[in-house]
């Protein structure tokens, strides 16, 4: 099966292309990330960039992945948007991945995650074996050791964005920092992908993962004041 995802939530831009059998365990075959600056105007010719290195034409794609954020505004809405006219100019099926577990995929027990929502907010979500255990949230950085404690769900690790160390203070869990800057999040994607959505001998999957249900997640407001 032949998936192309990508991703524009924050600080960089990332995809990456699988043309891998599901049930390989090598699925990512090519991947691509560019520092983010204006993702309207780096995110199609990255992807293109990458379909011409491997020779590829979008035509031969069976399915296209997409991250819904949470994240930057103009990030989130570009990738969705360009995912939504490729999926309807190509007739191909689409599925939208919460970014936050798409992060959770690289950790196999109950983790939460937690990214730079900035000012002083985060986005956190909770899994466990690419299953949800709660409902994303937007919340202050003085209210994450109060939502932490209060889960009734297991956590056995918190995956914190390392742009946040300096400004939560102390939690009494034990944490693992990551670069947001430097993981390809279209590779994460693939992973829950693999394992959770997708039967490749499927063959509603253009009905089961309509182009029209991918709708952006926004958890916090666009941070953008018009002029009158």
């Amino acid at each position: 099966m032949n998936i192309l995802a990508f991703d524009s939530f924050g600080e960089n831009v990332s995809a990456c292309i699988s043309f891998a059998k599901i049930n390989q365990s090598s699925i990512i075959k090519s991947n691509k990330q560019g520092l983010y600056m204006d993702s309207s105007a780096i995110l199609m010719p990255l992807i293109i960039e990458l379909l011409n290195e491997q020779s590829f034409d979008l035509k031969q794609l069976d399915l296209i992945s997409v991250g819904i954020g949470p994240g930057s505004f103009t990030g989130v809405r570009t990738s969705v948007v360009t995912a939504r006219a490729l999926a309807l100019a190509l007739n191909k099926p689409l599925v939208g991945i919460n970014t936050l577990e798409a992060i959770a995929a690289n950790y196999e027990s109950g983790v939460a995650v937690i990214i730079n929502a900035y000012k002083n907010y985060v986005f956190i979500g909770i899994y466990n074996n690419y299953q949800p255990l709660t409902s994303p949230v937007c919340i202050t950085l003085a209210e994450i050791s109060t939502y932490l404690n209060n889960l009734v769900c297991p956590i056995d690790l918190i995956v914190i964005d390392d742009s946040l160390l300096l400004a939560i203070g102390e939690l009494n869990f034990n944490f693992s920092p990551i670069n947001l800057a430097s993981l390809n999040i279209a590779t994460c994607q693939m992973r829950v992908i693999y394992h959770k959505l997708i039967d490749e001998s499927d063959e509603n999957l253009i009905i089961k993962f309509d182009f029209h249900k991918v709708l952006p997640l926004y958890l916090k407001e666009a941070s953008v004041t018009l002029k009158n």
